[in-house]
């Protein structure tokens, strides 16, 4: 028979990820009692399963913090890769299964990485379900701060996930229900900040630089005061002037840009350049 075998480093490492929970008070020198002794045999599977989970975790969380800091290298911690480094960090997601049929990075792997750096910063939680059940309430990110709270709740002796929900939200009350009672649901916003900007763009008339000047000088008239208008009119279309200026600025810059590209392209194909960057002897 062949017995498998672990060094006393990997046992220190699989000693420290689990919660003291599961290392300690689930241990032979804690059953006291023949009722201790029924409570950790019902519970081994749970136990056995959370531990499973705080290892995974942990293992998962590094590995993909590592595998971001090595393919991002200075932008892994941006808000925004560029195009060209997103492509990279999404195709090494996409051959872990990790990318959704939306094309969207799913949300374990934000959870993940967002454990693995909090871990990376000193953080003391060992499992992930618990640090993501802290920070759904915790109006801070330092590590120190969740910390607190973790303990505050009961920290090590909390064992699943549920039970560091329960702990934290008592010590959280949202006061937006308590208002929402005396004025009513919060109103809603049909469409968000991008989709309002692309309806704006969609429905707003797109007249030329000359068809805006004579409908400007058509209307300025109209709205003048001598011609029975007012300031308030005034002011409004001086608005608009502005507004449409900036159209017709960015509308002509935009043109510059696609003509310049498409000049660039035509130039590297008349030279046989076919990538961005060659080598010098190939100038």
């Amino acid at each position: 028979m062949n017995l498998t075998t672990i060094t006393k480093t990997e046992q220190k490492m699989i000693e420290t990820v689990l919660s003291s929970k599961v290392s300690t008070a689930y241990s032979n020198t804690e059953l006291h009692t023949v009722e201790d002794c029924k409570d950790q045999y019902l519970k081994a599977d749970e136990i056995a399963s959370i531990a499973k989970n705080a290892i995974k975790d942990k293992l998962q969380g590094f590995a993909l913090l590592k595998a971001k800091k090595i393919i991002c290298d200075d932008e892994w911690d941006a808000a925004q890769l560029t195009h060209k480094t997103s492509k990279k960090w999404k195709d090494f997601l996409h051959v872990l299964n990790l990318i959704g049929k939306d094309g969207a990075v799913s949300k374990n792997v934000l959870y993940l990485l967002d454990f693995a750096g909090y871990k990376e910063s000193g953080g003391k939680i060992e499992t992930a379900s618990h640090y993501r059940e802290v920070k759904k309430v915790s109006s801070t990110k330092t590590h120190t701060e969740i910390d607190a709270m973790y303990d505050e709740a009961g920290g090590e002796a909390l064992v699943t996930a549920k039970e560091v929900k329960k702990g934290v939200q008592k010590q959280k009350v949202w006061v937006q229900p308590l208002f929402e009672k005396e004025v009513g649901k919060e109103p809603r916003i049909t469409l968000s900040s991008v989709a309002y900007g692309m309806e704006i763009n969609n429905t707003m008339p797109t007249p030329t630089p000359e068809e805006w000047k004579s409908f400007y000088r058509t209307v300025a008239s109209c709205v003048h005061p001598d011609k029975g208008g007012n300031s308030e009119h005034t002011a409004i279309l001086t608005q608009l002037n502005k507004m449409y200026q900036l159209v017709f600025t960015h509308e002509k810059e935009v043109s510059k840009k696609n003509e310049w590209n498409a000049d660039y392209k035509m130039w590297k194909e008349d030279k046989g350049y076919k990538d961005e960057f060659i080598k010098e002897e190939e100038l």
